[in-house]
């Protein structure tokens, strides 16, 4: 069987020490002979892997039989390490075999730089064809798990409903809107009281558009990609991860739900069967929440403008096809106050997905309160500022930990917050939407709820 066929610099200079040496191909024992070409060919394949690549090839597993062999002589062959034994044949061809192979092995060395910057080896087509093949399969086993996965939390959190505390809480809040002359109707809340476990809401249950509250979904759905090993956290990743936590970036939030979903936007729509298929890609994203428990969601559709590719202010193409071809319930992204609490519940639990990631996950979410820090950052300031005329900017920086997702645009002002004394004596979860223009123009509602919030929280511990 014939492998490949040497062509460049290296393979040359083989050619050329084999007939010196009067060793030409066919002097070697077909056997050495196949191993030799074999092992170049595990070269060529290796050095045009990324790390990426080549980590995922080896914990998926795709050709088990023959991966890790297949790597132990890669890595023997490219660190010019001698093999021995190759040949059962006569002891004068053997030797002479041996040779020829220690020689190929320090050449391959010295000439790693170059297996590694451009190809040296021409594979034949079917060699070729084989490798594409491994391709094929390691993609659509990858697509599988990606479709397959779940978020971890199968189960809802059992948070006792009945609480007499909690509701006068909700219900102060709903008067202070009122006073301040704020659509109830458009109003939502839910109020969690970690310590005892209890919760309280306010038309928590009525799905809203979320705005940028949405991204906490898609940062724990990229969470729990990274740790099935799907997605590597690179720099590229990391630094997308924090634009659309930190800054609310919808350029690094679109590239990030294009990895989560392996979908990519287009300006142009699809024919039929393709967008089909674009569309289940795009909507495991839903299927990864609900079949935990989170009913009636969608958080698939992108938030806009987006100014990478492609240009979009608004949605078009594929993005306007799936808003035409789903639910009329669903047309866009829908959340509800509860959704977004629970998970920030989950979150700072250290349950979702697992505790060291539900802490990365918090450590992205904190801000400082310290208004030297929020009013002067222009990393804040470039893009959208999460604290000021938000839950945090009535809250006292020395005496709490914060952490939160805030969103807005022209028709609303959502956010859900996870706020704790220094001594954890006193821990919630808030969420509060307004989805109307009057609580978007408003600087004054979300840091009055906060700061009433906060108050009765605390005394209630002291009462305690």
């Amino acid at each position: 069987m014939r492998l490949m066929k040497q062509i460049s610099s290296p393979p040359d200079k083989l050619e050329k020490t084999h007939r010196k040496s009067g060793c030409d191909k066919q002097s070697l024992t077909p056997r050495v002979y196949r191993i030799s070409e074999f092992i170049f060919l595990c070269q060529y394949f290796f050095s045009q892997l990324s790390s990426r690549e080549l980590f995922r090839l080896i914990a998926f597993r795709i050709i088990p039989a023959i991966s890790i062999p297949i790597i132990c002589i890669s890595v023997t062959s490219i660190m010019g390490i001698h093999i021995v034994g190759l040949s059962r044949t006569n002891n004068q061809n053997s030797s002479k075999d041996l040779k020829i192979i220690n020689f190929q092995l320090n050449e391959s060395s010295k000439n790693k730089s170059k297996l590694v910057n451009k190809s040296v080896i021409n594979i034949i087509n079917t060699s070729k064809k084989r490798i594409i093949d491994y391709y094929h399969v390691w993609n659509q086993r990858k697509n599988i798990l990606k479709v397959n996965i779940t978020y971890n939390v199968t189960k809802v959190p059992k948070l006792n409903t009945d609480d007499k505390k909690l509701d006068d809480i909700v219900s102060e809040l709903v008067t202070l809107v009122k006073q301040k002359d704020l659509p109830k109707e458009s109003l939502s809340i839910t109020l969690i009281d970690i310590n005892r476990h209890k919760i309280a809401g306010y038309r928590q249950n009525i799905p809203r558009y979320p705005a940028s509250v949405v991204k906490l979904f898609w940062m724990v759905a990229l969470q729990e990609q990274i740790k099935q090993g799907l997605t590597i956290n690179n720099s590229k990743i990391n630094a997308d991860l924090k634009a659309m936590i930190l800054k609310s970036d919808n350029d690094a939030s679109s590239r990030i739900v294009d990895i989560i979903t392996q979908t990519k936007s287009s300006s142009s729509q699809l024919e039929s069967s393709k967008f089909k298929t674009w569309k289940r890609k795009r909507n495991h994203i839903n299927t990864f929440f609900q079949k935990s428990g989170y009913e009636n969601i969608n958080v698939s559709q992108k938030a806009f403008p987006i100014s990478n590719e492609p240009n979009m202010n608004e949605p078009e193409g594929t993005e306007l096809q799936l808003i035409n071809n789903s639910n009329k319930s669903s047309i866009f992204n829908q959340i509800t106050t509860y959704h977004a609490a629970r998970l920030m519940y989950e979150i700072a639990t250290k349950q979702a997905v697992s505790p060291k990631s539900s802490q990365q996950m918090l450590d992205l979410l904190k801000r400082d309160l310290n208004p030297q820090v929020w009013k002067h950052n222009p990393q804040i300031s470039d893009e959208f500022n999460p604290i000021e005329n938000f839950l945090g900017e009535s809250l006292p920086a020395d005496k709490i930990y914060f952490a939160s997702k805030a969103g807005q645009n022209s028709t609303a002002r959502h956010e859900v917050a996870y706020i704790t004394t220094k001594d954890r004596k006193t821990q919630y979860i808030i969420a509060i939407f307004g989805k109307d223009s009057a609580y978007s123009e408003s600087s004054t509602i979300f840091p009055d709820i906060s700061k009433l919030v906060y108050d009765k929280m605390t005394n209630m511990r002291t009462k305690n």
